[in-house]
């Protein structure tokens, strides 16, 4: 064999041999994934209880804080109900008395004794202030458990309060506002509180890309029209399985978005970082 014979064979081997390595390696990430923004979450936010609007501190598209409140309703009459909590908590001559008869008590029982000891008094004696000892403390027990149980009664009063209450479970914008002052509501759906930062990557990807989505990972996005730029967003969830129908998978990204500069609803293309 010439030496220009075996230098073509060699660079045909080569050649047969990159194409294998190509067949053999996993396949690109395709660059033009289409995509869509979404919010993280959307809440349905509810009265617990119904009653008469007062008041609704809200406008649709303004940003609010988890435990913020968005609108109250009517609390005139659970505040007369916590005034009468507190002022029955309050009172507290009775369980006053009843220890000062609890401490008299103790001190005759402490003189009786020891006139006792000196033959002074009688053992019946003795007994019988130990049985009035006994009844003045049964007396302060049941007084302190009447407090007791009037406190609960104020934290009860002061929580049916607080219920009346609508308050945000995130941080985020209201989207929809459903109520208006003077109006009856019962457990309807009130307010509509969405999470925008992060935003949701929403993204169907094809079959022959499954397992190519790890959790952790970063992609970047491509905004689409009228969004310009590119973002990092994070794998956040992928789907555990294919769907037969359709040959596709979902995959959903956490894109961070301070400010709220990006906007829900709009398209963008992915393509994961290697």
């Amino acid at each position: 064999m010439t030496g220009k014979s075996l230098h073509a064979l060699c660079r045909s081997a080569s050649r047969l041999g990159a194409g294998l390595v190509a067949l053999l390696a996993p396949p690109a990430v395709a660059a033009d994934l289409e995509c869509l923004l979404a919010p993280r979450r959307v809440v349905d936010v509810s009265f617990p209880t119904p009653g008469i609007v007062a008041e609704v501190t809200v406008e649709r598209g303004g940003a609010v804080r988890a435990g913020s409140v968005l609108a109250r309703l009517d609390t005139r009459l659970e505040a007369a109900t916590i005034r009468i909590a507190e002022t029955r908590l309050a009172e507290s001559a009775t369980l006053d008395a009843a220890r000062v008869q609890l401490e008299l008590v103790d001190r005759q029982l402490g003189r009786t004794r020891e006139l006792a000891q000196r033959q002074v008094a009688t053992e019946a004696r003795v007994e019988q202030i130990e049985a009035e000892r006994q009844g003045a403390l049964r007396t302060v027990r049941e007084q302190e458990e009447l407090k007791r149980v009037q406190a609960l009664e104020l934290d009860r009063a002061r929580t049916i309060l607080d219920l009346r209450s609508l308050k945000s479970p995130i941080d985020g914008v209201v989207v929809e506002r459903l109520i208006q002052p003077g109006e009856y509501v019962d457990t309807r759906k009130a307010i509509v509180v969405a999470e925008v930062d992060p935003l949701a990557v929403e993204v169907i990807a094809p079959a022959a890309l499954f397992g190519r989505f790890v959790p952790g990972t970063e992609a970047t996005i491509r905004l689409s029209p009228p969004q310009t730029g590119e973002a990092r967003a994070r794998v956040e969830v992928v789907d555990a399985y294919v769907d037969a129908a359709s040959g596709t998978f979902r995959v959903r990204l956490s894109l961070p978005n301070p400010n709220r500069r990006l906007i829900a609803g709009f398209g963008c293309k992915l393509s994961i970082v290697d």
